[in-house]
């Protein structure tokens, strides 16, 4: 393993765009355009309520106060400022998570469809609710692992100073590897092993699988739209992980 791997899974996710539409899979952009939808409904309507019940909290506790009517108004505007800024920040934790467990369906059925024309034949059938299950559940104990990750370069960051600057760029890769890890387990299910297995294959790559997922974690990381525009390209990066699975790091 070493810095080359990088760069192959990079060219690994750039020789993966375009794939579903130049094999019959190209329908899949219009579930893309769904699941932003529902990105959107889910992300605004959480928001909004968490908004609304940690506000009518506060207010609250400062109105038994007791304290004069320009006070309140000023905390309020200052409480409600806070509070779109925690949720902008704590939505770019999230987001990559979130787009991978909605996507999770269609993971499933592009992995299967791509194992099938890489290899030939069809993999062994499994449930799709049973894939989808693991699926969310191996992106989710992801998530732990890149939480933990992120407080430990925080904390080094905060002790080092020096090193402050490499801190974004460091959270960044660490993400890029796990969201690939996420979707190459479809792959790896569809092979017979087990998610123990799929994380010890993803340790003995995580380079490549870095470079994989660079594209995607990297566009996650712009304001607003980002998000939405990852979703268009998860499957490629779905595809360049399937590839690496399948056919190692010499087929791009």
């Amino acid at each position: 393993m070493n810095i080359r791997d990088l760069f192959t899974g990079f060219r690994m996710f750039t020789s993966s765009m375009g794939y579903l539409s130049r094999n019959g899979m190209g329908k899949m952009y219009l579930w893309m355009i769904i699941v932003a939808l529902l990105f959107s409904i889910l992300y605004f309507y959480l928001m909004s309520q968490a908004y609304d019940v940690l506000m009518d909290m506060l207010l609250g506790v400062v109105s038994s106060w007791d304290l004069p009517e320009w006070v309140t108004t000023a905390f309020g505007w200052i409480v409600s400022i806070a509070l779109y800024v925690a949720g902008f920040m704590l939505f770019h934790m999230i987001n990559g998570t979130v787009v991978l467990v909605l996507l999770s369906p269609l993971f499933s059925y592009i992995a299967k469809r791509a194992y099938h024309i890489e290899m030939g034949e069809k993999p062994k059938e499994l449930p799709l609710l049973k894939s989808i299950g693991r699926g969310v559940l191996f992106a989710l104990r992801n998530f732990m692992v890149q939480l933990s990750v992120w407080m430990v370069l925080y904390l080094i960051g905060f002790m080092v100073p020096i090193v402050q600057p490499a801190v974004p760029f460091l959270i960044v890769a660490v993400n890029a590897f796990y969201y690939a890890l996420s979707m190459a387990d479809y792959t790896m299910e569809l092979r017979g092993m087990n998610v123990g297995q799929s994380s010890h294959y993803g340790s003995q790559n995580r380079l490549t699988l870095c470079g994989i997922g660079l594209p995607f974690a990297a566009i996650l990381m712009v304001p607003f739209v980002g998000s939405y525009i990852a979703i268009f390209f998860a499957p490629v990066v779905e595809i360049a992980t399937l590839k690496l699975c399948l056919h190692g790091e010499g087929n791009e």
